[in-house]
């Protein structure tokens, strides 16, 4: 009799595992097939022709309000969706009253939620620099800029030195501004005569209003903020000296 009782509580434990593990799949497959669902939500918004549904899909992956999708995903899902932008830009349809484009807006946010991601976990930027090439290389290596990654540093001065792209020059300047390093001194000296220039409106005669140089701006807030001063000086140019303390 012993022995047929154990059996029979034998059994009855195996019975009883296996049903927590079906319990434990059920419950595994029920989470997948909701964050498939959560996914494709994602997708669904990217892939929008309306650029307002790709800005919130990144506003809302980077700040963790898409319950289900981990940070790793949620980078693969941005870092696609930057390439995407670059590849097949949306229509130039710069709005009267903004200083940029709709896909520059949209390229400017997507860099701005890696960064969010990605701070103190700089690897997730750079798994998906390995492989890329471009403006996207350029923007992802401004990105980890942003980040104050060391790594990337003095690439990115060559980046504004080298970009045809005057808000690729715009973006390697305000990663730049990061680091507030002196040795940056001389390619924020030179972007004080960057002759890119944004407007809100065109008047009457389709001649820009309201124009601001971003650039020049931002490299004489870099040169303050590092102790020198900078004046116009009679030719046009600017005078930049270290400021005695």
């Amino acid at each position: 009799m012993p022995l047929i009782s154990n059996e029979r509580h034998v059994l009855s434990e195996c019975k009883m595992n296996l049903i927590f593990i079906f319990m434990a799949i059920q419950f595994s497959y029920n989470i997948a097939i909701a964050n498939n669902g959560i996914i494709a939500k994602y997708d669904s918004m990217y892939s929008s022709p309306h650029g307002i549904n790709r800005l919130l899909a990144s506003q809302e992956l980077s700040e963790g309000k898409a319950e289900g999708i981990d940070t790793i995903t949620a980078v693969q899902m941005i870092t696609s969706a930057l390439a995407s932008e670059i590849t097949s830009p949306a229509p130039d349809n710069k709005a009267n009253g903004a200083y940029v484009s709709g896909t520059e807006f949209l390229k400017k946010n997507y860099s701005i939620a890696l960064v969010k991601l990605a701070q103190g976990r700089e690897y997730l930027i750079m798994e998906s620099l390995s492989n890329a090439t471009g403006e996207f290389r350029e923007r992802l290596i401004i990105a980890l800029g942003f980040l104050k990654d060391d790594s990337v540093h003095r690439e990115i001065g060559r980046i504004y030195s080298q970009s045809q792209d005057p808000y690729i020059r715009l973006a390697a300047i305000e990663a730049l501004y990061q680091y507030q390093d002196t040795l940056d001194v001389p390619i924020f000296e030179k972007a004080l005569y960057d002759s890119f220039y944004v407007y809100k409106f065109l008047n009457e005669d389709g001649k820009p209003v309201n124009t601001t140089h971003p650039i020049g701006v931002l490299a004489v807030g870099a040169l303050n903020k590092m102790g020198y001063s900078v004046t116009p000086d009679s030719l046009g140019g600017y005078k930049v000296e270290k400021r005695e303390r």
